[in-house]
């Protein structure tokens, strides 16, 4: 174990410091009905619209975050260009409670890579001049310097852990409520926030600490919060795709140099991981469900296009799918493609058809939380309301827009 306070070759460690969218203003009645109160704020170019009764929470199962457009606008066709306002909308069960302005002039914008549910908040990120900011609720939590993409985020009892990409390349930083914990200058992350599982990204939790990979050429480092250690990579892989730690123990997916495959090498032995269709892979995670270890990835198929496939610890191909989402031991999953959209759900070891053909928006557009398989839906032809889907039901939301994240609390 190579110690926290030193440093690596190359690198430089720093210690722990003791910290598609309407024209016309958000000054007007909530679409939810009544007089909503309004927020101004110099020089932030955004309104946050919220309801009256914002704090009175409720035992709701389900949180949904959708991206809203005015009423005659087909944000389908975009004829603007994505050159119109919009409103990120939140809503707990069916209720819409926060609405916050989007659009091409306001900081937060409804993109996925920028918003992400957590508990029962909304969390944004924005790149304001030289610095990041972090958003809770459309208001600003803290700040701090250098333009960062979201590589990991997650909400702990002592805070938000934030792990930022430099945007202009090599160097990174892992924060806590934006004091720095651990950086270096040189490197870039392993895995981003642009998946399902986990939510939260390139983040991860192994025996109560949060830890992330990253690499620097072809070294490859772990982090267990205030310490690191290089990851041995065998000479015999190629490109490594994921790295975790699972009960203390490492765990690497990496590309075969004998074919289209995925080799997960685990602390005593190694799988093969087999696909016939393959010309490579994407979005690769190592998945720990209940006392199962899965492989996770997407994989780009020769005839074009890809589709996201799921093998067991020993390189059992379970199924392909559209996405997979997983609770204890158990997973739901959800079957796509092009001309169809989404054509089959499975939850519980049964399989639906949606009554609509529709299609996702955002990777983190499902959750599966006591047997129930939350599944934000988005028509693929105007004239219908998107929807969640929960095992067989459809429950729609009454906008002119789409879904891009359901997530769900015990």
């Amino acid at each position: 174990m190579i110690s926290f306070t030193e440093k690596a070759v190359n690198m430089e460690i720093v210690r722990p410091k003791l910290f598609l969218l309407f024209a016309a203003p958000l000054a007007v009645a909530c679409l939810s009905g009544g007089t909503p109160a309004i927020e101004h704020r110099e020089n932030t170019s955004r309104s946050i619209v919220k309801s009256e009764d914002r704090d009175a929470r409720t035992d709701t199962a389900f949180y949904v975050l959708g991206v809203e457009f005015p009423t005659r606008y087909d944000w389908r066709k975009d004829s603007l260009g994505g050159n119109v306002d919009c409103r990120l909308v939140y809503f707990e069960g069916q209720k819409r409670i926060l609405e916050i302005d989007a659009g091409p002039n306001c900081d937060i914008r409804p993109f996925s890579d920028r918003n992400r549910l957590w508990g029962r908040h909304l969390y944004s990120d924005f790149i304001k001049d030289s610095s990041t900011v972090i958003c809770r609720d459309g208001e600003v939590l803290f700040s701090y310097d250098g333009r960062e993409l979201m590589r990991g985020f997650m909400v702990n009892d002592d805070g938000v852990h934030t792990l930022g990409q430099n945007r202009g390349g090599e160097g990174f930083s892992y924060r806590i409520n934006g004091r720095e914990v651990f950086s270096s200058s040189k490197g870039f992350v392993l895995g981003d926030a642009f998946d399902s599982y986990p939510r939260s990204g390139a983040l991860d939790v192994d025996d109560g600490k949060v830890c992330f990979a990253y690499y620097i050429g072809d070294d490859y480092y772990f982090v267990r919060e205030d310490d690191y250690e290089a990851v041995e990579v065998p000479e015999d892989v190629g490109k490594i795709l994921e790295v975790r730690s699972i009960g203390g123990e490492i765990y690497l997916a990496a590309e075969s140099l004998y074919g289209p495959q995925v080799v997960l090498v685990g602390p005593e032995d190694r799988a093969i991981c087999q696909t016939n269709k393959a010309i490579g892979f994407d979005r690769c995670r190592i998945v720990r469900s209940g006392d199962e270890v899965f492989v996770k990835a997407m994989v780009k198929l020769w005839k074009g296009g890809e589709e996201c496939c799921l093998w067991t610890e020993d390189g059992k191909r379970v199924l392909s799918g559209g996405d997979f989402f997983f609770e204890s031991s158990d997973f739901a999953y959800y079957c796509a493609n092009a001309s169809k959209g989404i054509y089959g759900i499975s939850a519980g070891g049964e399989m639906y058809a949606p009554q609509t053909i529709s299609n996702t928006f955002g990777p983190r557009c499902g959750t599966y939380r006591n047997g129930a398989f939350y599944l934000a839906l988005t028509p693929s032809v105007a004239g219908f309301n998107p929807f969640v889907w929960v095992n067989g039901r459809e429950l729609a939301f009454a906008m002119n827009g789409y879904l891009m994240e359901v997530a769900s609390l015990p």
